[in-house]
């Protein structure tokens, strides 16, 4: 879980105990890598558009994902 109705999560907060739940910051995701990595997603999917391909991540509205 990323997202809480109050951010931080208070330390009595009883998330903190549930033992299925991991509580991880928003930008769990972030690095200093991710600038560098998004510009080589977006030329990949560039060449597969201009060659006719399938693209990285396509979201098929009919399907629903």
């Amino acid at each position: 879980m990323d997202v809480a109705e109050v951010e931080p999560v208070p330390p009595d907060n009883p998330l903190w105990d549930t033992p299925n739940l991991i509580i991880t910051p928003l930008r769990a995701g972030a690095s200093q890598h991710r600038p560098q990595k998004t510009f080589e997603f977006f030329c990949d999917n560039l060449r597969c558009y201009l060659k006719g391909e399938n693209l990285e991540n396509f979201v098929d509205k009919n399907l629903g994902f």
